[in-house]
C-alpha cells in the first residue's frame, strides 16, 4: 500500500488442482453437469464411460456420435 503496509494470502489450492486432482466421482458430476444439458443425460453419461475406458476402444470414431450436440 502506499502508507507501506503489506497483505499477503496464501490461498492452498482448490479442488481439481495438480497437488489436489479430483477424484472419478467428481470428474464425472462435473462431465455430466457440462454435457447433460447439451446431449442428454443417457448419452452423457455413456461418453463418460466410453472416456473411462479410451484403451479397450478399437476405433475412435466411436465416440463422434457421442459428441454431437
Amino acid at each position: 500500500m502506499k502508507d507501506g503496509r503489506e497483505f499477503r494470502h496464501h490461498n492452498a489450492g482448490r479442488p481439481g488442482n495438480t497437488r489436489e486432482p479430483d477424484d472419478r466421482e467428481e470428474v464425472e458430476a462435473k462431465s455430466h453437469d457440462l454435457a447433460a444439458p447439451v446431449t442428454g443425460v443417457a448419452r452423457s453419461r455413456k461418453l463418460c464411460e466410453t472416456v473411462w475406458n479410451l484403451e479397450g476402444i478399437k476405433d475412435v470414431r466411436t465416440l463422434r456420435p457421442l459428441l454431437r450436440a
